[in-house]
């Protein structure tokens, strides 16, 4: 029963990336964190604590990049449903994800409250710590193979407690759970505090195209390698939410550079070396980030001495 029960889950939860039947809205970029701790006693608790954008599957984990934020709200076999996941990519490359989805056979979600539903998995969250082989499958005939082949220290699947949607719409997906969770492979109980979800969103057509594509027609920085300044430039096909980070090589944002709507056309931001704190950062690898709805594109650049 534990086996049957694990791959429902699992197949709900990532086998939507790719089976996109009249999508409806994706969920390309928020937050998700919660705290844990072992229940009635022992030592294992901490937090997870995760910010960034949807991964690509194609694509993985972009170089510096460690942690992907992101889901979706879609019709899959007649079910609506509402899942987001929180990953985060490990020193050791293992990977901690933390994940929720509502389903209901029709209808539609609004705010509210939402219990948990351990029996048939129509409301649900799930943790798992240091997966040595996560990957999402490019392929739908590859899942069952996948999920049998997951390896992970824990995999918790909630057992009580609720999860409380703030804003469920075509632009936001926010709210609150808080529970119990229990791996049923060594009967591990932890209890969840402090659960909060907070995602960006944007609609998309019936054939999985986004309804105002924003195309990054090209982008670099120049001069690359550099010193002391730096220009970053790219071109949009349409006008767009634009947003631009630069982050170290251990995927930490150092600087917002711009978070804006911007006509269709050339942009160029420049930097300088510093943080969000105006400090000069040292020589070394640095990596610039573009994000619009549609999609996400990265470049390095070389600071020197």
């Amino acid at each position: 029963m534990r086996s049957v029960c694990f791959r429902l889950f699992l197949l709900s939860l990532f086998a939507l990336s790719f089976q996109a039947l009249a999508s409806d809205v994706v969920y390309y970029e928020g937050s998700i964190a919660f705290d844990y701790e072992q229940w009635p006693w022992g030592s294992y608790d901490g937090s997870h604590s995760v910010a960034g954008a949807i991964m690509d599957p194609a694509v993985g984990w972009e170089d510096g990049i460690t942690e992907s934020v992101g889901g979706r709200r879609e019709v899959f076999s007649d079910t609506l449903t509402v899942w987001a996941y929180g990953a985060i990519l490990n020193a050791d490359d293992t990977v901690d994800v933390g994940a929720f989805f509502l389903r209901t056979a029709g209808g539609s979600f609004s705010p509210g409250t939402y219990p948990i539903d351990a029996t048939d998995f129509m409301t649900e969250f799930a943790f798992f710590d240091d997966v040595t082989n996560f990957s999402i499958p490019s392929e739908d005939d590859d899942m069952a193979a996948w999920i049998t082949s997951l390896d992970a220290s824990h995999k918790f699947f909630g057992t009580s407690g609720n999860i409380v949607l703030d804003a469920i719409d075509e632009t936001a997906l926010s709210g609150t759970f808080n529970g119990a969770m229990a791996d049923p492979n060594d009967f591990t109980i932890i209890s969840i505090t402090n659960g909060v979800f907070d995602l960006v969103g944007m609609p998309v057509s019936e054939t999985g195209v986004e309804e105002a594509p924003a195309l990054l027609l090209r982008h670099g920085n120049f001069p690359n390698p550099f010193n002391p300044k730096t220009r970053i430039s790219f071109s949009l096909e349409e006008a767009s939410r634009v947003r631009v980070s630069v982050y170290d090589t251990a995927g930490r944002e150092l600087l917002l550079l711009e978070d804006s709507l911007r006509e269709a056309g050339e942009v160029s931001l420049d930097w300088t070396g510093l943080d969000h704190r105006g400090l000069q950062q040292p020589a070394g690898v640095y990596l610039y980030r573009v994000w619009t709805p549609q999609e996400v594109v990265s470049g390095k650049m070389v600071l020197l001495p």
